[in-house]
């Protein structure tokens, strides 16, 4: 759905036919970057949306053994 929109803002941006063969061009890449995103872990999605879920209450800290 994302990469749908990015392609969509390429074509209306240009609105000619340059335009309209990139953003096809930049879709087919994009669709094949997530159908093998998607082939290589298929809990991507869901391991990145608790990740930001949880990214407050999980301070980054520089290792095990530091003081706060």
């Amino acid at each position: 759905l994302l990469t749908i929109l990015i392609v969509a803002l390429v074509v209306a941006s240009g609105m000619n036919p340059l335009s309209f063969g990139v953003g096809a061009l930049l879709w087919v890449i994009m669709l094949g970057i997530v159908i093998r995103m998607a082939k290589a872990d298929t809990m991507l999605s869901k391991v990145y949306f608790k990740h930001v879920k949880y990214r407050a209450y999980y301070p980054a800290k520089s290792g095990a053994y530091t003081r706060n």
